[in-house]
């Protein structure tokens, strides 16, 4: 099965910004939670074709994703894509998605609190793995 979501280069991504939290080396928890409900990503982590069909359907159907952090995520490269349409003349809905998702900056990460702390707990756990394998 393939997905759409470049998860691993997200919680890659994502547990760079948590190490600049001020927390991040006495606290990781803190640290990863907070990093998830504020800090912007440097890209949309979804596939171009899976975001084109995406859109399309919202524009045909109007409905949006029911989980919380997909419907924030969803709405907001729809809304991206709808000024991309609306202010350049001529250009393609796919094209627009399409520098949606390659250029722009995310607000967020779109990921649960719960899951924050699942990918630094995860990060925490092979690091000291490696650390007792070196000694």
């Amino acid at each position: 099965m393939t997905t759409h979501t470049l998860s691993p280069r997200r919680d890659k991504d994502f547990l760079e910004a948590c190490k600049l939290h001020a927390s991040w080396r006495y606290d990781t928890t803190t640290a990863a939670i907070e990093t998830a409900a504020h800090s912007p990503a440097p890209r949309y982590y979804v596939d171009i074709d899976y975001a084109y069909r995406r859109i399309l359907n919202m524009r045909k159907n109007g409905k949006t994703p029911i989980r919380r952090m997909s419907r924030r995520l969803w709405t907001e490269i729809f809304d991206k894509v709808a000024v991309k349409v609306a202010s350049k003349p001529g250009i393609t809905i796919l094209d627009a998605v399409t520098e949606v998702i390659l250029s722009e900056k995310a607000s967020g990460f779109f990921i649960s609190p719960s899951y924050a702390v699942k990918i630094a707990r995860g990060y925490n756990r092979h690091r000291l793995k490696s650390i007792r394998l070196t000694n």
